[in-house]
């Protein structure tokens, strides 16, 4: 391969690498303040609920399995990636 093909292919390497790292810091930062509303509405059910009830939710918590049905931190799709093959088609 002659230096300005590999020259071509890395930098086109670099902006895909680029364009991800920005999708997933928009990601990092959209769960990041989705995380701080559900710590905020976390407490204010907290603080609403009575002994009673939080004693029941955690009961509940440690004999209960995790829903395997439920996705965890928003899927296992990436953005960046279905961004990049709309790229590699045009």
């Amino acid at each position: 391969m002659s230096c300005v093909l590999q020259d071509l292919v890395k930098s086109h390497l670099m902006y895909a690498v680029r364009e991800e790292v920005e999708v997933l810091k928009e990601q990092i930062k959209e769960l990041f303040e989705r995380n701080s509303v559900l710590e905020r509405e976390n407490a204010v059910l907290k603080s609403l609920a009575s002994s009673e009830q939080l004693s029941q939710l955690s009961q509940n918590r440690s004999t209960s399995p995790p829903d395997p049905k439920r996705p965890r931190c928003g899927g296992s799709e990436s953005k960046g990636v279905n961004r990049q093959e709309e790229t590699d088609r045009k």
